[in-house]
């Protein structure tokens, strides 16, 4: 598709390649005599004086205060929300190509339920001049219109205001007037603009103490209200926490691949998902929208994860320490249940129970990932400052997924080092003493060996249960001591040492190779009969992770880069991918179907992550139902090139000013970047493809090479295992029947081996195989 751009040309003020800037220019009172005081914007009439609306104190002060009486002169004023710095993207100082291509047409934004004040950009000093501002739905009835004003305080030494508040439904559309008056009340001048009902989402961290608390309490209401009683109380548009959940779960809980995580789906799956949770809080709570938490401000401030901001009892509450960071919560020194959350509005929130699925339900029956043995009731976090600590994202992580010219490489990637720390480092492990069995043993090195395997070891244990090499077990109770619960897998005889093949090299680094044999029987004795199944994750590193309610602010800022990205040029290449056979489209072409027993190119494995994938419904819980917008058509929804643009929400700045003391500077970037693709012939945006690769390119590169390789091996394997397994079977028809009891009747012995014989030629052969498997 094309896209429309906004201020295609390199980098300078905004609407210069237009003319100028566009300001607002008050008429001179002669023009202003011609068109009387009673004239507003949209063809609606003031049904009351500017005396009503200043009153009698007001014409006092301005009388006291002297006010200035501005003739022709260029003013450019916006709405601001109270207590908040003004949106950046009217004022006509702003770097014109980080900005909303739609919001070209218009001078201010009305969010919903929000009072809205009078704010002058530049340098108009408000405090020497009265202003009164209107604003009216576009069409609306004069009963329809707000007032508000800005004038001079008694003293004369400050402004007092009124803003407006609308209960507008976004991109409805508003009129703005905007009066200045002397100090008997007449209007010196007036002007016009437009304004757009949109929520704003903002940094965590900027919000005002109430609307930080406002939000909180809208979200919790989501988590805590069961549906029935929310859509009483809400109205029908009320979902639990529950039901979006379930849709990050089924769809990433499936055997057979993750269908909204390792491929390119990634993104669009993502901002979905985060909406859907967006507007269940704005059904609570209309007035709220869901933030942003740039989690690369707390690592260059230097916080570690369990002292981010969000880990507080005014946000997502607190998580508590392991009594030694550098080892993690182990069995020999903590309880599972001290990874709960500690305090704050969501202290002690639990799981929820797995009623919906039968088909993944393991374990301790709870809406967990089948991989995932936590046997405690409670959301848990397991902080951890192991050897190879993974500290949150930084913003050289950020900065470089900047250099992806294909779109595709760009989603796959933020999957990845610019965001899947936070979920590990909240989430985190327990019980990695269990590996010091393979320290005793002499597999493993040492302790460090043993801590930097356990910090991988869920990704195995995932990948054990999708290929098919181990069941989860079902149907296990948790033990009053909760450290004493125990459920676990079970492996596969055939795939044992499939199994243990596909270790190995993962920690080739760690393990002591110098006895294979002994390496491999020790394996699998942990994973199959050992304390493999000991170990379990927090909910933040697992198919259900929007049980933490900290989920929810993470992905917003993903999708922020991307519209900073596609604001600064876009992508070389925009076009998804469709063949799975020759090139990337997730990291599990071919997967494991347990119904006909192989690995194959399946339809479904890559499901999730194609242009025209949707999500398998939650509701049913069948992949045969699709539902919800298509990757592509998200995508589109969420380009603010286009001016088809159509979330209800914008992003409130695209700085990221810390990182400029880190080496980082962003604003250069962009600006390099949309000069080298702004094309001087076309007055378009042309990204052009790079010609050197960046080391994160190579990186991905690297990584998709090997996912597809790793899959043809999987294949090759599979198909091999079959035909050994074909071969027993022709050669179990072949062999001779093992000799039964001897029956001494002449007359019956003949028949007697003849049929013993035949049966065993056209029954038992067939079968075996399958009873066997």
């Amino acid at each position: 598709m094309s896209y429309p751009y906004y201020g295609a040309v390199p980098p300078k003020r905004r609407h210069e390649d237009e003319g100028g800037p566009r300001r607002f220019r008050f008429f001179s009172p002669t023009i202003i005599g011609l068109v009387c005081v009673g004239v507003v914007a949209g063809g609606v009439w003031m049904n009351r004086s500017v005396h009503s609306v200043m009153g009698s104190s007001t014409k006092a002060s301005a009388k006291k205060g002297g006010l200035s009486q501005p003739t022709t002169s260029t003013i450019d004023f916006t709405l601001a929300r109270s207590f908040y710095d003004p949106l950046p993207f009217f004022e006509d100082t702003y770097t014109s190509y980080l900005n909303y291509v739609f919001l070209k047409e218009y001078d201010a934004i009305v969010e919903p339920y929000q009072t809205m004040d009078l704010y002058f950009y530049g340098s108009t000093d408000i405090s020497k001049a009265n202003y009164i501002f209107q604003v009216c739905p576009e069409g609306g009835s004069a009963s329809d219109c707000q007032e508000g004003y800005s004038y001079v305080s008694t003293d004369g030494k400050g402004t007092t205001k009124k803003g407006v508040q609308f209960e507008c439904s976004t991109y409805s559309k508003y009129d703005m007037t905007l009066y200045s008056v002397d100090e008997d009340g007449n209007v010196l001048a007036s002007q016009t603009g437009k304004a757009l009902c949109l929520y704003v989402r903002r940094e965590l961290r900027s919000l005002t103490k109430s609307d930080l608390s406002a939000y909180m309490d809208a979200s919790y209401a989501v988590y805590s209200t069961p549906d029935e009683v929310g859509q009483k109380l809400y109205g029908e548009a009320f979902h639990n926490n529950t039901l979006i959940m379930r849709y990050h779960h089924i769809n990433s809980a499936q055997m057979d691949s993750d269908h909204i995580h390792e491929g390119n789906g990634f993104m669009a799956q993502h901002v979905k998902l985060t909406n859907m949770f967006d507007d269940s809080v704005k059904v609570v709570d209309p007035s709220q929208s869901l933030p942003y938490w740039d989690f690369t401000i707390d690592n260059a401030e230097g916080r570690h994860p369990w002292e981010a901001i969000i880990m507080s009892a005014e946000m997502y509450g607190s998580m508590t320490l392991p009594y030694n960071l550098s080892v993690g919560f182990q069995y020999s020194r903590d309880k599972i249940d001290s990874g709960r959350i500690a305090d704050g509005r969501w202290k002690d929130l639990k799981v929820e129970t797995n009623w919906y699925y039968p088909d993944l339900n393991y374990g301790y029956g709870m809406l967990r990932g089948p991989w995932n043995m936590n046997p405690s009731e409670y959301i848990t976090r397991f902080p951890f400052d192991f050897p190879n600590a993974i500290e949150l994202p930084d913003c050289e992580s950020h900065y470089s997924a900047f250099d992806f010219d294909d779109m595709m490489d760009f989603f796959y990637w933020n999957a990845f080092s610019p965001h899947s720390k936070t979920h590990t480092t909240f989430g985190g492990f327990f019980g990695c003493d269990k590996f010091y069995e393979l320290v005793n043993e002499g597999v493993l090195y040492d302790e460090t060996s043993a801590l930097n395997v356990c910090s991988s070891w869920s990704f195995m244990v995932k990948e054990f249960w999708r290929r098919g090499y181990m069941t989860a077990k079902s149907g296990c109770e948790a033990a009053d001591n909760v450290e004493d619960s125990y459920c676990g897998f079970e492996c596969v005889d055939e795939h044992k040492d499939s199994m243990v093949s596909f270790v190995i090299p993962q920690f080739s680094d760690n393990i002591n190779q110098t006895d294979l044999t002994k390496v491999r029987t020790s394996f699998k004795s942990f994973i199959c009969d050992g304390s493999s199944g000991h170990f379990f994750t927090g909910d933040h590193l697992e198919s259900a992770s929007p049980a933490d309610p900290s989920f929810w602010v993470i992905h917003p800022t993903m999708e922020r880069l991307l519209h900073a990205k596609l604001m600064a040029g876009g992508f070389a290449s925009e076009s998804w991918v469709t063949d799975v056979y020759n090139d990337f489209v997730c990291e599990k072409p071919t997967c494991y179907n347990s119904t006909l027993d192989r690995t194959d190119y399946f339809e479904d494995c890559c499901y999730g992550h194609n242009e025209n994938d949707r999500m398998f419904d939650p509701i049913s819980g069948s992949r045969d139902v699709r539902v919800g917008p298509t990757n592509a058509e998200t995508v589109a929804k969420t380009d603010p090139r286009s001016s088809s643009y159509s979330m209800p929400y914008i992003y409130d700045s695209f700085e990221w000013d810390h990182c400029v003391s880190q080496g980082y500077d962003f604003a250069a970037l962009l600006d390099s970047m949309y000069a080298a693709a702004y094309d001087a012939k076309t007055g378009k945006l042309t990204p052009k493809k790079a010609t050197k690769l960046t080391k994160e390119q190579v990186k991905v590169k690297a990584r998709k090479q090997k996912m597809r390789e790793r899959a043809e091996l999987f294949k090759k394997f599979q198909e091999e295992r079959d035909a050994k397994k074909a071969q027993q079977k022709v050669a179990s028809a072949q062999e001779p029947p093992a000799p039964g009891p001897v029956d001494t009747s002449p007359e019956q012995k003949p028949s007697q081996q003849h049929g013993t014989k035949k049966q065993h030629g056209s029954g038992s052969g067939s079968s075996s195989p399958a009873k066997g498997h």
